[in-house]
């Protein structure tokens, strides 16, 4: 429609073909369980991030007192190896909250 006629330019069908319509199977519980997931999911990233960056401000405080090479490799060593193990239980979480998320019926 525009302002010198009151008909559409072009003439659309507005029937909604069958196969297009969107039909929601989900129960109640699975949509509950869902959301619950998704939160868990942001919590534990929020809480992995906070752990994460305590962690790195620990490490630069100890790299800022370190007084020889040997020192500060140590340093470099043992916060690898702290981030190494605490991104691996991390995924393992992460895994089971997506198990959660994709098979809500598991948790019923």
């Amino acid at each position: 429609m525009n302002m010198i006629t009151h008909e559409d330019r072009l003439h659309v069908e507005r029937k909604i073909h069958p196969e297009f319509r969107v039909q929601w199977s989900a129960e109640p519980w699975a949509i509950t369980t869902t959301l619950e997931t998704v939160l868990d999911i942001g919590t534990e990233v929020q809480r992995f991030c906070t752990d994460r960056f305590r962690a790195d401000c620990v490490t630069h405080q100890r790299l800022l007192h370190c007084r020889t090479p040997a020192d500060l490799m140590g340093v470099q060593a043992c916060f690898m190896r702290r981030a190494v193990a605490d991104y691996r239980a991390h995924t393992a979480k992460m895994v089971k909250l997506a198990e959660r998320l994709w098979f809500p019926t598991a948790q019923a």
